[in-house]
């Protein structure tokens, strides 16, 4: 349980870990939420974190878009999946978080 709230900490920041809903929904059997999103521009999908389990495939979702993180961007969930810590597709540090379902 302590490498569970270990690893948490370092996905989402101290300020999260009191926070019971992102805190169970995050993880699923040990495992990483991870959102394939795509854009109306673009034939790529990129991966984002996501502790709502309020979304699901097919949802429009507000993502931040960019280097700097400082454009919004809407787009569409192409897929869901669990990873283990040590399998990410992506480094979870670099990974940015889903904003909110539109």
């Amino acid at each position: 349980m302590i490498d569970l709230i270990r690893d948490f900490i370092g996905f989402y920041g101290f300020g999260e870990l009191l926070n019971k809903n992102a805190f169970m929904n995050a993880w699923k059997d040990g495992k990483v939420k991870y959102c394939s999103v795509s854009f109306d521009d673009s034939d790529r999908t990129f991966y984002y974190k996501a502790n709502d389990e309020g979304i699901k495939i097919g949802d429009y979702v507000s993502v931040p878009f960019g280097k700097a993180n400082t454009e919004r961007r809407e787009g569409y969930m192409e897929n869901i999946e669990y990873f283990r810590i040590d399998g990410v597709p992506f480094p979870l540090e670099k990974t940015k978080q889903i904003i909110k379902k539109v």
